[in-house]
């Protein structure tokens, strides 16, 4: 498999994880009461956000 092929992906998938606890931690803050449907929210968001920094990032090309 060459990596080169996938980089973008792994890109996209390295920045969800590094984001997604940050997007949870600002939207709902440690030991404030939100419904569910509040936790629900920030995971679409935070998944929202992780879809667009892959599709608006430069697409792989080969360079030679």
């Amino acid at each position: 498999m060459d990596i080169r092929k996938v980089s973008k992906a792994v890109a996209g998938a390295v920045a969800a994880g590094a984001t997604a606890p940050g997007v949870m931690a600002v939207s709902i803050p440690h030991g404030v009461e939100a419904p569910w449907w509040g936790y629900v929210l920030a995971g679409v968001v935070s998944a929202v956000i992780s879809y667009a920094g892959v599709w608006l990032a430069p697409a792989n090309r080969p360079t030679a």
